[in-house]
């Protein structure tokens, strides 16, 4: 059994270094003083544990709660029809929405990645809607109509994006009505 340590000096790949488990269960721990298994990496089924986890049971096992942290607030064109960019190399999973000074309804959100969550929170005084849009970068609303806000500000979505159909799912919605 044994752990092996290379790193990359030459090529694409300069620089990456490679820690590896061979032999035995093939995981690798993270821990601390206490012995306590911070991070497993078991490489003979491909998956990762956090906290306590010696034997993830997914890809990613987390034994805790889990924080998407919120992003700077994500300012749309003052438009009654605007479209929503997220930054490459910089998405968070939660925005507060800010900008129109109308009410307004969103078509398109570019930028998403294949199984991307991401909520929206209307902070805008004005009421949010959100369009089903059956075009790329759409939205899917799965209730074959729009969803309207009942009130000004406060309403909420959270959607998925998936890069086969190249829309984003609403799975759920708060504030918002089926119209």
């Amino acid at each position: 059994y044994r752990f092996k340590i290379g790193v990359a000096t030459g090529g694409a790949g300069a620089g990456d270094i490679r820690l590896t488990a061979q032999g035995g269960t093939n995981r690798i721990f993270l821990g601390n003083a206490t012995n306590t298994q911070l991070l497993t990496v078991d490489g003979l089924n491909n998956r990762v544990g956090i906290k306590n986890t010696i034997l993830p049971n997914s890809v990613l096992d987390i034994n805790g709660d889990l924080a998407l942290r919120e992003g700077p607030a994500l300012a749309l064109p003052n438009s009654a029809t605007p479209a929503a960019t997220l930054t490459a190399g910089a998405e968070y999973s939660h925005y507060r929405v800010i900008g129109p000074t109308v009410p307004f309804s969103l078509q398109t959100i570019s930028g998403g990645n294949d199984g991307q969550v991401l909520t929206l929170v209307n902070t805008t005084g004005q009421i949010m809607s959100i369009a089903n849009n059956n075009v790329a970068n759409g939205i899917l609303t799965g209730t074959g109509g729009n969803l309207t806000g009942l009130t000004t500000g406060n309403s909420s979505v959270t959607l998925v994006y998936n890069t086969t159909l190249a829309r984003w799912i609403v799975t759920s919605y708060a504030g918002l009505t089926n119209t």
